[in-house]
């Protein structure tokens, strides 16, 4: 394979898939990315042709893989890697006298390292407006029990409105 203007075969590569990557993530298909990459003049630089649909596949598998392992990595180098690059955002933020843009890392960067207290949240009901009831099922067995009880006594009452046989007394 020829190399770039650039220098290598690994930075042609490297153009490529990152070319194909972004198209991938804005979710065009294979067959779409063959045909855009001509316009991005993005060609074989051996042959001075578009690149083959295979290669866009091989492209995306390697992509595939190394995203993979992107994910596998460990939190921790993920959070110093983004605290580095707040920091840096932050030192020329306060070099261009940018305070929004300072507060703004600063923000960014307590929620990465959760250093704001909990937001206390009051349970309620699926429909937002009741108190949640953390009752066992026990509890609420008791509590409809006590209501039936309620029920009976007062239908059984003799203020009830009732005469003996059931009817409503007027």
């Amino acid at each position: 394979m020829a190399v770039n203007k650039n220098g290598s075969r690994k930075a042609t590569i490297d153009n490529r898939r990152r070319a194909v990557a972004g198209m991938r993530l804005r979710h065009l298909t294979q067959r779409e990315i063959v045909t855009q990459l001509p316009k991005m003049d993005i060609l074989n630089p051996d042959t001075g042709e578009p690149y083959s649909l295979g290669i866009v596949n091989s492209d995306l598998k390697a992509l595939h893989k190394q995203w993979q392992e992107d994910a596998a990595q460990d939190t921790s180098v993920l959070v110093a890697m983004t605290r580095a690059e707040l920091e840096e955002v932050r030192r020329k933020a306060w070099a261009n006298n940018e305070l929004a843009i300072v507060l703004r890392s600063l923000r960014q960067e307590c929620d990465l390292l959760g250093l704001d207290a909990p937001t206390k949240v009051a349970p309620t009901d699926p429909t937002g407006t009741k108190e949640y009831d953390s009752s066992t099922d026990t509890e609420r067995i008791g509590k409809l029990l006590g209501i039936l009880d309620a029920a009976r006594t007062r239908r059984d009452s003799d203020d009830s409105g009732r005469d003996d046989t059931g009817s409503v007394v007027a």
